[in-house]
């Protein structure tokens, strides 16, 4: 019984795409797609596979490392890694570039794939929130469990965490002069470690897994169930406002 689900999962995570979607220039967004519903997301009861949105800006200003940089924000979990590791390289093949990765949720599978953007990226920098920090220290050095088997990726050493930017409460990330991200901590009682993007200037919001979220709400109290939905409307009403 064992092996044939390890089977199923090898076949699903050998159907995984990753398409490319340009949004504006300089910002695209990376789309991984599997046509079976992943482990992590069958709580949503999605018949029809599922998909996981990245977000990459490609021409940050980084005056003060007067180098090239972008930013990534909401990068898939380890399941994603064979297609998106490939799609990155594509749309950032310089290694050496200043890489500033927004985690708006945090897990076990998310962390895997970041520890890979580690070895492959030496200048990564994390931005998460308070919470968000913590889930990271804590999971990163940790290892799957062996389980007798030889798993090569459980022998090799763990790249050292890279510097976490923490966002305490909202604040702006500059990427150039015509582009800027609202970071907003977001937490719920699911994901503490929540964090929104949200790109001012073409009302682009990058929300992860909060809208997910909302489709768990009737297992949430009344009144954090309206302080979701409340965030969600006044980022609403000052986008709006702000294109009056």
């Amino acid at each position: 019984m064992q092996n044939s689900s390890k089977e199923s999962s090898s076949q699903a995570a050998d159907k995984l795409q990753m398409i490319s979607i340009p949004i504006e220039e300089n910002i695209i967004s990376l789309r991984g797609l599997s046509p079976k519903r992943l482990r992590f997301e069958l709580e949503y009861a999605l018949e029809r596979g599922s998909t996981d949105n990245s977000f990459l800006f490609t021409n940050k200003e980084d005056s003060e490392r007067g180098s090239k940089a972008a930013v990534l924000v909401h990068p898939p979990g380890g399941t994603y890694s064979k297609v998106f590791i490939p799609s990155l390289a594509i749309a950032l093949p310089d290694k050496d570039i200043n890489l500033q990765v927004v985690v708006g949720h945090v897990n076990p599978n998310r962390v895997a794939l970041l520890k890979e953007l580690a070895e492959i990226y030496p200048k990564l920098e994390l931005i998460s929130s308070n919470p968000g920090k913590k889930l990271l220290q804590e999971l990163w050095n940790e290892r799957k469990p062996n389980n007798g088997e030889n798993d090569s990726k459980n022998h090799q050493p763990i790249p050292p965490l890279p510097l976490i930017s923490t966002v305490r409460q909202e604040q702006t990330l500059f990427i150039n002069a015509g582009s800027q991200l609202k970071l907003i901590p977001a937490p719920t009682p699911r994901w503490p470690g929540g964090l929104l993007a949200f790109e001012e200037n073409i009302g682009l919001l990058m929300s992860d897994k909060l809208f997910a979220a909302l489709k768990l709400l009737h297992s949430i109290h009344s009144y954090q169930r309206f302080r979701l939905i409340y965030c969600g409307l006044l980022l609403l009403v000052e986008f709006l406002e702000q294109k009056q």
